[in-house]
């Protein structure tokens, strides 16, 4: 996402350790405190749009760690908002999680949050904290992706099949072959904040991509990695080849922006 919007804006990336500019390391610290990094981002002319995109991502460490997701999730977006209280951006932005709506099958703006995990209750909590903490005149804007497909992803369903093709395993997923996602590419996420930080948008939106079952999904890697591979659903129906699998993936699907990130995030893990 930085890569995509530095084309067009000056962004300034905060990491654990260091401070970026379009993509290059301009500090490094071990430990810089709110103080230090405010005067830092004020020299440097200050922010017009926070965008907060960190946080822990998964659903299983959020019930394997639950302290430590509040912390990842709550508080180190407390810290953010603190900061942005100072520097009076004129949007922030921050990206939420279908989570916050429990078991709610293709939900919408107007379903009732009810999350059901620790990670879906820690990104509801942020999401109040962004209306109660942040200026009257900052624009707030919460983006609400489906399963976010690409180079650098983190765990969903696609990257832990990919994961485990490359490495040569077998695949064994708690889902049915026909169970359907919703997948959407970073690069449509960066055209959807490009087009709302230039209108200075506010609100609470969902980004949908497209649906794809895992019949489809399997397919698609099978096709992007050239591998032969078993895979277990949760059904138990267990298939000895993925060739019988192809007739599932449609042209749309294999010529997507899906399949593209798919590639791309093949590609780097095999190197790797």
């Amino acid at each position: 996402m930085v890569q995509g919007l530095s084309e067009v804006h000056e962004v300034f990336e905060i990491r654990r350790h260091d401070l970026h500019i379009n993509g290059k390391v301009v500090c490094q610290f071990s430990d810089w405190t709110q103080d230090e990094l405010l005067k830092k981002l004020v020299s440097l002319g200050g922010v017009d749009i926070v965008i907060h995109a960190a946080g822990q991502p998964t659903v299983w460490r959020s019930v394997k760690d639950p302290l430590g997701d509040a912390e990842a999730n709550i508080l180190q977006t407390i810290r953010l908002l603190q900061l942005s209280q100072k520097l009076r951006p004129a949007q922030f932005i921050f990206f939420s999680s279908e989570a916050v709506y429990g078991n709610v099958q293709n939900p919408s703006e107007l379903s009732e949050r009810r999350p059901i995990t620790p990670y879906g209750a820690s990104k509801l909590a942020a999401e109040f904290y962004l209306e109660t903490l942040l200026p009257e005149e900052t624009k707030k804007l919460i983006l609400i992706p489906s399963f976010v497909v690409g180079e650098y992803m983190t765990r969903n369903v696609i990257y832990d099949i990919v994961i485990d093709v490359v490495r040569g395993n077998d695949v064994s997923l708690q889902y049915s072959g026909e169970s359907t996602f919703n997948f959407v590419a970073v690069k449509n996420i960066v055209h959807a904040v490009a087009a709302n930080i230039a209108q200075l948008a506010q609100g609470r939106y969902h980004l949908p991509g497209v649906d794809l079952s895992l019949h489809e999904v399997v397919s698609i890697i099978a096709e992007v990695t050239g591998k032969d591979f078993c895979v277990q659903y949760g059904d138990r129906t267990r298939l000895a080849c993925l060739k019988t699998e192809m007739k599932y993936a449609s042209a749309y699907t294999k010529n997507s922006c899906i399949r593209s990130e798919i590639e791309k995030f093949a590609a780097r893990i095999s190197v790797a």
